[in-house]
């Protein structure tokens, strides 16, 4: 993330506590800012994207602050990774850790396999595609089953 948006974003989320915490001024002060001029509309838009994306998740309306279930990942995501962030197959897999459906190994696993091809993340079928190779073969090793390559009548 660019530090002009950073700094947007800092900006606008330290005058909407301001607010919160009572400081009636805050917003009014914030709009004067954002209409200033000084700062670039894109980083604007940008930075206000950022929070509406960070927010997403609580603005659903089947969102509860007691959720049945506790969340069972707060793994934060590489610097890397945040660019892959919008991807598909990013999403799906992120997706699976968050629901508990695979282990934060396997989730290592696979995520150092789309390191070494990203193009795993275009879709999240082909995300799907690879959770499922990665899944088999830790299927394979907890269960003894020998994996041959050379016999083409091997199948799971």
């Amino acid at each position: 993330m660019e530090d002009s948006i950073r700094e947007m974003v800092f900006l606008i989320v330290e005058q909407l506590k301001a607010y919160v915490d009572g400081d009636e001024d805050a917003l009014l002060e914030l709009t004067q800012v954002l209409d200033s001029g000084r700062h670039d509309a894109d980083v604007v838009n940008q930075a206000f994207e950022l929070i509406f994306r960070a927010l997403e998740p609580y603005a659903r309306e089947d969102f509860s602050e007691d959720p049945t279930t506790p969340r069972r990942s707060v793994r934060v995501p590489t610097g890397s990774e945040r660019a892959l962030l919008d991807a598909p197959g990013y999403q799906y897999l992120y997706g699976l850790i968050e629901q508990g459906r695979i282990s934060p190994e396997q989730f290592e696993e696979i995520m150092s396999r789309v390191r070494e091809d990203t193009s795993f993340l275009d879709t999240e079928a082909s995300a799907k595609e690879l959770a499922t190779l990665v899944l088999i073969r830790w299927f394979d090793d907890e269960h003894g089953v020998e994996f041959d390559p050379s016999n083409p009548s091997w199948v799971h």
